[in-house]
């Protein structure tokens, strides 16, 4: 009943076999008294090395988060179920009675037994419990959508198979059934219901999950549990999730050990207008670097002059050993489409063109995962070499069409840091020697290619 909280990265990495790529976030044994142990295990002839910049191993963080629950109840314990679950919420009684006992909540008779929590705001999404019976195997019920005792979804457990059905003013519907995953005597099972708009889904242990859709009461979030008929069975570890959480402030990412500036040496506000190319700033002129199109100057921002047929990027010589660029960036692209835009740090110098190697930090929205979907990708292009690419997900709603976001890229050649706005997004090693970068130019990279517009209203070396 552990969790391990990552950000799932990509499928592989340049020139290896595809593998899982994770960044570990945090990891959670969930319940009091249980061990977790730590390790690594990299297993294959991968040439990539596996790194771990950092370790912290700290569980304060974690107390009272519940794996993220808004709900949760033990079960355990004595007397009926009344007053508090072990997240603060009081239970309420629809029928029947339901008693605590050292395997968890139990009906001790043949009757009906419901009960169920109003969650206020929170919105249910996820629903899970531990069932273990007896000798015979007592009906168990995962209850969703609760409005009163005759008006309530529910996903059914028994010796029978896996049912999901509504009650409206007292009739019972089936909605969908499978007699193929029924409760068996003397087993122990981890149930999962979730909630998405108007599907219901059941799992029994991990197998085929059973789906419903019925949008009756979809707005209703209270949920609860409940039994039915004779038999022994006890219901432990009952918890709900809301589709997102925030990350507890214990647990969000440690700020990057760059040393970040916070004055500029150099900037470019984009006034005025024309083309970017030719345009010189406090002894820098911008240079074409590659593209079919170019960024042109209005209203206080560059952007690409044309609707992007292929990646676009230009810059200006600035040789440094150390390097912090931010560029303050407007998504206008619009919705159900991918961006790629941010800052980037070249090689070579002064009328070099094209880069042998280039690494740039990009505002990445992917529609197909919703409009709510954000990222942060770095790129780094060695010279001769394939591209490494580092991600940091599901961002939710910092980055969003119609808003302007500051993206900060850091790098001394060994490591790359990245901010957005003032939130640390990723701090890596530059393990390998192909991977580290000479600094020779600074500029604005867009490869929002057919995918719209996106302009960047500065370009700021510190």
């Amino acid at each position: 009943m552990g969790a391990f909280f990552y950000a799932a990265d990509m499928d592989g990495v340049p020139g290896g076999v595809a593998y899982p790529n994770m960044r570990l976030l945090g990891m959670s044994t969930g319940w009091t008294g249980q061990q977790m142990y730590f390790g690594l295990h990299n297993q294959g002839s991968y040439w990539h090395s596996l790194v771990i910049p950092r370790l912290k191993i700290d569980d304060s963080g974690y107390r009272n988060w519940w794996l993220s629950a808004f709900l949760a109840e033990t079960g355990t314990g004595s007397g009926v179920l009344s007053g508090s679950a072990s997240t603060g919420q009081p239970w309420n009684p629809l029928t029947g009675e339901i008693t605590r006992t050292a395997d968890g909540l139990k009906a001790l008779s043949s009757a009906p037994a419901r009960a169920y929590v109003n969650v206020g705001s929170s919105t249910p999404y996820l629903l899970g419990a531990r069932i273990k019976t007896g000798e015979t195997p007592k009906t168990v019920d995962l209850l969703v959508r609760v409005q009163d005792a005759n008006n309530y979804h529910g996903v059914r457990f028994s010796r029978n198979g896996l049912q999901i059905y509504r009650v409206s003013n007292g009739s019972f519907s089936v909605l969908n059934e499978t007699g193929s995953q029924s409760l068996e005597p003397k087993r122990t099972y981890d149930v999962q219901v979730r909630l998405d708009g108007s599907e219901i889904w059941a799992w029994l242990e991990g197998r085929d999950p059973l789906l419903a859709s019925d949008a009756t009461r979809s707005n209703l979030r209270n949920v609860g549990l409940g039994f039915e008929g004779d038999g022994d069975s006890a219901v432990s570890r009952f918890f709900a999730h809301q589709r997102e959480v925030p990350i507890p402030t214990k647990l969000k990412i440690d700020s990057p050990n760059a040393p970040r500036a916070s004055s500029p040496i150099w900037a470019d506000e984009f006034n005025g207008s024309g083309s970017l190319p030719g345009r010189s700033t406090a002894g820098k002129t911008w240079e074409h670097v590659f593209g079919a199109q170019t960024f042109s100057l209005a209203s206080g921002r560059a952007r690409a002059s044309a609707t992007l047929s292929e990646c676009l990027m230009e810059a200006v010589p600035h040789g440094a050993s150390t390097v912090q660029l931010e560029t303050s960036i407007y998504q206008g692209t619009p919705p159900n489409t991918i961006a790629f835009t941010g800052p980037a740090v070249l090689s070579g110098g002064a009328g070099s063109g094209s880069p042998e190697s280039y690494l740039v930090a990009m505002q990445f929205r992917d529609g197909s995962q919703g409009e709510d979907s954000t990222e942060v990708e770095v790129r780094l292009k060695p010279a001769g070499g394939s591209e490494y690419i580092w991600r940091r997900i599901n961002m939710q709603d910092t980055l969003r069409h119609g808003t302007t976001n500051a993206t900060t890229l850091w790098t001394d050649g060994d490591w790359v840091a990245v901010w957005v706005g003032n939130e640390p997004i990723l701090y890596h090693p530059l393990t390998a020697d192909e991977q580290r970068i000479s600094i020779g130019r600074v500029g604005l990279y867009d490869c929002s290619v057919n995918a719209g517009e996106n302009e960047f209203e500065n370009l700021r070396i510190y």
